[in-house]
């Protein structure tokens, strides 16, 4: 078992880098959509987009319930169970790698420019 302290503050750490990486990912987006581009790579474009939009929009109730963790009344046990702590861990690792990954897409493509 894991304090519920501890446990909402790692997972919280993970889900900000994992923000912080996609909303790297938007904003170079957002600035290359006002480019002129070949439609094959406007397509591809808009799909990252979207799959970095949803990847920050399933990072926000994550964020809110650990931050409600830390700093406000939860009906949640102060000792998390260990199958709980996995499941929540895969899930804040998988965002943060996706968000990761994303944004190394966006650095790859630059580069060959």
């Amino acid at each position: 078992m894991i304090e519920l302290q501890l446990y909402a503050s790692i997972l919280l750490a993970i889900r900000v880098i994992s923000v912080f990486f996609i909303v790297l990912v938007i904003k170079r987006q957002w600035a290359l959509f006002k480019l002129p581009i070949h439609e094959d790579i406007k397509t591809f474009r808009i799909v990252l987009f979207l799959l970095s939009v949803a990847i920050l929009i399933g990072n926000i109730i994550p964020i809110v319930v650990d931050v409600m963790a830390l700093f406000g009344a939860t009906n949640r046990p102060d000792q998390i169970p260990t199958a709980s702590v996995f499941y929540s861990f895969s899930n804040a690792i998988t965002a943060v790698l996706s968000s990761i990954l994303v944004w190394l897409l966006y650095c790859i493509a630059n580069d060959r420019k």
